[in-house]
């Protein structure tokens, strides 16, 4: 990954994927009642997508490019981190993420999460590169956060013959999300979504590890746009200690 320091998300990612598929994206932060991210205000990732990391909901928006992702059922092994909700029919995949704790550098990754993954004809080799691309949920489970990382073993492994194990797991924690994701798409109003998120992040749930996480490569990212959501949405940001008279607008 590598910051997108003169660019809006628009503009990155306009001329590899085109016009519709960036209307597409663009109608979906107005439907959450997010601002479209401008240069410095989300993390670009090597898939050619982004992260957007929403400090006072304790969730990520991450915009993929769905030719880089396993089928349909592997994204759904539970030892991957599952979306609270992804908009459909769109050319690139955009979801949105629970925010979880992640690994540090140092830390070591559960060797059942390998096994698990290895079990179904997956490769997590790649993820596990760096301990960060892993993190833990609210119960101690630990999956994988860069879902992109992870392949298949083998080229020649057919898609119909992956089978993955029951995520009730995940569904337990993040259920009632899920369900105040899909009435948001229904009732195309989002803001009673992120009032659940942010209680939920208030309750420990939902996670924001990288506002304090100084070495974590999406922090500054994160700051700068939760300042853009106190402008436009009126929340309140909490910035670290470190951030005090930090002139933010620098980075811009």
């Amino acid at each position: 990954m590598f910051f997108a320091r003169d660019k809006g998300l628009f503009d990155l990612l306009l001329p590899h994927y085109g016009p519709v598929a960036m209307q597409e994206v663009q109608d979906a932060f107005n439907l959450m009642g997010l601002p479209m991210p401008d240069q410095m205000e989300y993390r670009d990732t090597t898939d050619v997508g982004a992260l957007v990391l929403l400090n006072p909901y304790g969730c990520t928006i991450r915009v993929t490019n769905r030719q880089k992702l396993l089928c349909e059922t592997a994204l759904r092994h539970p030892r991957l981190l599952q979306p609270l909700g992804t908009f459909p029919d769109t050319k690139l995949k955009i979801d949105v993420y629970p925010g979880i704790t992640s690994l540090g550098e140092k830390d070591s990754v559960s060797s059942d999460l390998t096994k698990e993954l290895e079990a179904c004809g997956l490769d997590p080799v790649d993820a596990m590169n760096k301990s960060i691309n892993c993190g833990v949920l609210a119960n101690g489970y630990t999956v994988v956060l860069d879902i992109p990382a992870v392949t298949k073993k083998h080229a020649s492994i057919d898609d119909d013959s992956i089978i993955v194990p029951e995520n009730a797991l995940q569904q337990r924690l993040y259920g009632h999300l899920r369900t105040a994701f899909t009435e948001a798409l229904d009732t195309k109003n989002f803001e009673s979504f992120w009032s659940v998120c942010a209680t939920e992040y208030q309750n420990g749930l939902l996670k924001s590890c990288w506002v304090q996480a100084t070495d974590n490569p999406v922090h500054y990212p994160a700051a700068a746009y939760e300042r853009r959501l106190a402008q436009t949405k009126n929340v309140q940001p909490h910035y670290p200690a470190h951030f005090q008279g930090y002139n933010l607008g620098a980075l811009l």
